[in-house]
C-alpha cells in the first residue's frame, strides 16, 4: 500500500505469465542524477485535436481547483496543412486566453514499424512517447484530456518518492495504472495510457525509439496503440499505480454490481481486491477521473432518449468502439461533475441570460431541474403572466404595456417572452436565450430538446471569422419539403403568411417574399422558442416581430377566428392563437430574408433525424422515403386502430382519427394493438411489410423453441453420460421404471 492507496498487482494472479520487456535491450541505463532531480515536475496533457479543446479546459480548471500551482504544458502535433496551421493558432489562442501560465510544446508524430491494429482514432496517441525526451522536468505527471483532477496531484508524485526511498539516484523510469473496467474483471495485466507517471530520459527515449522502429508490432498488444507498447517495453513495472489514480468511469456503476457480491460466490482471486474496490465506491477517494467510453463534451442528450431512439445499427458501431455507456444513467453524477467545471471554465453566465418562460406556480417549479443541465447562473425565470414566483420578479407584462390584453397574451404565448427581452433597456449582455419550463420533459420526447454547450461556447467563440448572425437552436423539426411540413401542421398558413409580407415589402419593412417560395430542403427548422442569438440580433428580429404582428392584426383583429388549421385541435382556444403559431416560425421566414444562420445545436443530429424519420416520411430525405412503410402522419394512440393481427379498417370510430390524406390503419398485435395511417397508393405496401413482420416473428418464435429444445436434449445427454461414468446409469433406470409403473398403478 502506498500513501493509503493499494496497489493491483496483476502477476499475483496463479494463471498470469510473464511477458518480455523491450527495456531488456537498452543495457544498462544510466541512473536519474540527483541534479536532475532537482529540476520542476510538471503535468502534462496532449490536445491532439481541436475537437479536445473543451476536455483540456475542463482538465486545467479542476487542476487549478486542486490547489496545484506546478508547471502545467499542453503537447499540440506539428500541423500538416496551411489550414491546420490556422486552426492551431487558434486553438492555442483560447487555450492561453484561458490558462495564460500554461506552456505549450510541439510533438513529433512516431509510429511502429509495420502496420498496426489500433483504432485510427489512437494513432496519434503513439506521440506520447515524446515524454520521455522532455527532460527539462525531473518527474512528469502525464494525464489525458478526457480526466478530471479531483484530488491534489501530489499523492501521485509522492508515489514515486516513496517507491525509491531506499535508493539515493533512482532506476525506476516509469508507473501507470492497470486497465480494467466493464470490459474486463480485475487483476488486469493490461495497462491504461490516460495516466502516466514518468522520469525522463534521453538515453532512455533513444532506446524506445529504436526499438519500437525495430520490433515487430505482432511482439505487444497493438490494438491500444502506445498502451501495448509501454506495457510491453517496462513488462509488469508498468502497471503499478493504485486504480484510484486512474478510476476509469465505467468502474463507477460497475463495481458493486460485478465486484462487491457475496463472498461464498467471489473468485478468490478477485476477493484479494475487495478492500480497494469498496474504496473506490467513495468519491473522496478518486485522484483521477477518468471519461473512458463516450465523452463528456459529446453527451448532453437524456440516457433514456438515447436508449430509446437509437438505432439498431448505430447502437452496434457504438458498442464495437466502445462508445454506448452513454445510454446508462449511472454516469450521469460523473457527466454532472464534468459538466459544472466546463461551465466554470467557459463563463457562460457573464455572456448570457437563458430566459425561462413560465405561466403558473407549478410550472415555475419546474424550473429547478433545469439547473443541471445548464451553466449555473444563467437561467432566469420569465413570467409570461402578471403574477410571479420565486425570488425573481421578472415579468413579460411589466416590460410590455400591451401585453396586458388578456387576447393578446393568449395569441402571443410564449413569444412574448422574445418581444418584451428585446424591449428591455436593462439587459446588457451580449448574447440572450430562451427556454420553458418543460424542456427537461420535452428532452425524452422524440425531438430529444436537449442543448450542447461545447456548440454555444463554439459560437460565442469561433475559431474561423464569423458575421455573429446565427441562431442555435435544440427543438428542431426536420423538414423534406418544408411547404408540405407547414401544410401537413397548419392547413392554409402559407397563403396568410405570404400576404402579410407581401404588405410588408410595400410599406418597406420587409424584403422581397418571393426568395421563400424554394425553401432550404433537407434541414432542420427551430421548432418553439429554445434559441440562443446575438442581442443585437434578437432586437432585429423583435422589430420584424412586431412590424409582421401589427400588419397582421390591421387584417385580422385580435380575436378574430384563425384563417388557417392546425393538427392541435385538441389545444383549448386552438383558433384564437394563430399569432402565435406564426411566430413559431416566423424565425425561419426571417433567417431566410435577414441572411441569418440557423444552428442545430445538439450533440447527436442523426438519432434525431432518424426518430423523426420513423414516424411521419413528411420529416425524410427522398432517398429514405421508400425504405420500409413509415408513419405517414401520426401513430393511433393506445392502439385503438388496430385490433387484432393484421386488421385493417378505415379509422374514424374514435376521436383520435387519420387525416383524410392517410385515412387507412394497418397494424397488428404483440401484446398490444397499434397502428398506422397510411394513404390509399400506401396500403398495399403496407399489409405486404405487415405481413412480413408477423412472418419473421412466428419464425424467430419457431428457432427460440427449437434451440430450447436442443439444450434441454443436451442437458439429459450430458446427465447421462455423467450417470454412466459414476456406474449409477443403471439404477436411475430402475427408479425411472418404477415410479412410471407406480403412477400407472394408482
Amino acid at each position: 500500500m502506498t500513501c493509503g492507496y493499494m496497489t493491483l498487482r496483476p502477476w499475483e494472479h496463479p494463471s498470469y505469465t510473464q511477458p518480455a520487456t523491450g527495456l531488456s535491450q537498452c543495457g544498462q541505463l544510466q541512473a536519474q542524477s540527483r541534479a536532475h532531480a532537482k529540476r520542476p515536475k510538471a503535468v502534462v496533457t496532449f490536445l491532439s485535436s481541436p475537437n479536445f479543446l473543451p476536455m483540456v479546459f475542463t482538465l486545467l480548471q479542476s487542476l487549478s481547483a486542486s490547489g496545484y500551482r506546478g508547471e502545467r504544458v499542453v503537447a499540440t502535433l506539428a500541423p500538416a496543412s496551411e489550414d491546420e496551421r490556422r486552426e492551431k493558432a487558434e486553438m492555442l489562442r483560447r487555450l492561453l486566453q484561458k490558462f495564460p501560465g500554461v506552456q505549450t510544446t510541439t510533438w513529433r508524430m512516431m509510429l511502429p514499424r509495420t502496420k498496426t491494429a489500433e483504432h485510427p482514432r489512437w494513432t496519434k496517441n503513439y506521440a506520447k512517447l515524446n515524454l520521455f525526451q522532455m527532460t527539462a522536468y525531473s518527474t512528469i505527471l502525464y494525464i489525458d484530456a478526457d480526466i478530471l483532477v479531483l484530488q491534489h496531484p501530489r499523492v501521485i508524485f509522492k508515489h514515486a518518492v516513496e517507491l525509491d526511498v531506499e535508493t539515493t539516484e533512482s532506476t525506476r523510469w516509469f508507473w501507470s495504472a492497470p486497465d480494467w473496467g466493464a470490459w474486463t474483471r480485475p487483476p488486469s495485466a493490461s495497462m491504461n495510457g490516460g495516466v502516466l507517471l514518468l522520469r525522463p530520459s534521453m538515453e532512455l527515449f533513444k532506446c524506445m525509439t529504436r526499438v519500437l522502429h525495430s520490433v515487430n508490432s505482432a511482439e505487444f498488444s497493438h490494438q491500444g496503440a502506445e498502451q501495448g507498447f509501454l506495457r510491453y517495453f517496462f513488462g509488469d513495472e508498468a502497471t503499478t499505480l493504485p486504480a484510484l489514480f486512474n478510476m476509469q468511469k465505467s468502474n463507477l456503476g460497475f463495481l458493486r454490481a460485478s465486484f462487491l457480491g457475496d463472498e461464498a460466490t467471489t473468485p478468490t482471486t478477485e476477493l484479494s481486491y475487495r478492500n480497494e474496490l469498496q474504496l473506490t465506491a467513495s468519491w473522496n477517494r478518486i485522484v483521477l477521473l477518468h471519461y473512458t467510453g463516450s465523452k463528456p463534451f459529446r453527451t448532453w442528450s437524456s440516457p433514456l432518449y438515447l436508449k430509446e431512439y437509437r438505432d439498431a445499427s448505430t447502437r452496434i458501431s457504438l458498442i464495437k468502439e466502445d462508445l454506448i455507456d452513454d445510454e446508462e444513467e449511472v454516469h450521469v453524477p460523473a457527466l454532472n461533475v464534468w459538466r459544472q467545471y466546463y461551465f466554470t471554465v467557459a463563463g457562460f453566465s457573464t455572456q448570457l441570460s437563458l430566459f425561462v418562460a413560465y405561466h403558473d406556480q407549478a410550472s415555475h417549479a419546474r424550473i429547478r431541474a433545469l439547473r443541471e443541465a445548464h451553466p449555473p447562473g444563467v437561467l432566469t425565470p420569465l413570467s409570461l403572466v402578471s403574477a410571479t414566483y420565486g425570488q425573481g420578479n421578472l415579468s413579460t407584462i411589466r416590460e410590455l404595456a400591451e401585453l396586458r390584453d388578456p387576447l393578446l397574451q393568449l395569441q402571443l404565448g410564449e413569444n412574448a417572452a422574445l418581444l418584451a427581452v428585446a424591449a428591455a433597456s436593462w439587459y446588457h449582455k451580449p448574447w440572450v436565450g430562451f427556454t420553458t419550463a418543460s424542456e427537461t420533459r420535452k428532452a425524452r420526447w422524440r425531438e430529444g430538446v436537449s442543448l450542447d454547450w461545447t456548440k454555444v461556447y463554439d459560437a460565442m467563440n469561433p475559431i474561423r471569422p464569423s458575421n455573429g448572425r446565427v441562431v442555435l437552436f435544440w427543438y428542431g423539426i426536420f423538414a423534406h419539403d418544408y411547404w408540405a411540413l407547414l401544410e401537413a401542421h397548419h392547413p392554409g398558413m402559407k397563403p396568410v403568411i405570404m400576404q402579410v409580407l407581401v404588405d410588408m415589402r410595400a410599406n418597406g419593412l420587409a424584403p422581397d417574399p418571393s426568395r421563400l417560395e424554394e425553401m432550404p430542403a433537407d434541414r432542420f427548422w427551430p421548432f418553439g422558442n429554445y434559441i440562443i442569438l446575438p442581442s443585437e440580433l434578437l432586437r432585429e428580429y423583435a422589430t420584424f416581430a412586431r412590424h409582421f404582428i401589427s400588419v397582421y392584426k390591421s387584417r385580422r383583429p385580435v380575436g378574430a377566428v384563425c384563417p388557417f388549421g392546425t393538427q392541435e385541435t385538441n389545444t383549448p382556444n386552438w383558433e384564437k392563437r394563430c399569432i402565435g403559431y406564426m411566430l413559431e416560425r416566423l424565425i425561419h421566414w426571417w433567417s431566410i430574408l435577414a441572411n441569418v444562420t440557423l444552428t442545430y445545436a445538439v450533440d447527436d443530429e442523426q438519432i434525431r433525424y432518424k426518430a423523426a424519420c420513423a414516424f411521419s416520411q413528411l420529416h425524410c430525405r427522398v432517398a429514405d422515403t421508400n425504405r420500409g412503410v413509415r408513419y405517414y402522419a401520426h401513430a393511433a394512440p393506445g392502439g385503438s386502430c388496430s385490433t387484432g393481427f393484421m386488421s385493417v379498417t378505415n379509422f374514424v370510430a374514435n376521436k383520435h382519427t387519420c387525416p383524410s390524406e392517410a385515412p387507412f390503419c394497418v397494424g397488428y398485435q404483440v401484446k398490444e394493438s397499434w397502428g398506422m395511417c397510411v394513404t390509399r397508393q400506401a396500403l398495399p405496401q403496407a399489409l405486404a411489410h405487415e405481413k412480413k413482420r408477423r412472418k419473421d416473428r412466428l419464425e424467430y418464435s419457431a428457432r427460440k423453441k427449437k434451440i430450447l429444445i436442443l439444450i434441454l436434449l443436451l442437458i439429459c445427454l450430458a446427465g447421462c453420460w455423467w450417470a454412466k461414468k459414476k456406474g449409477k446409469l443403471d439404477d436411475i433406470m430402475d427408479k425411472l421404471l418404477q415410479t412410471m409403473l407406480g403412477n400407472h398403478e394408482r
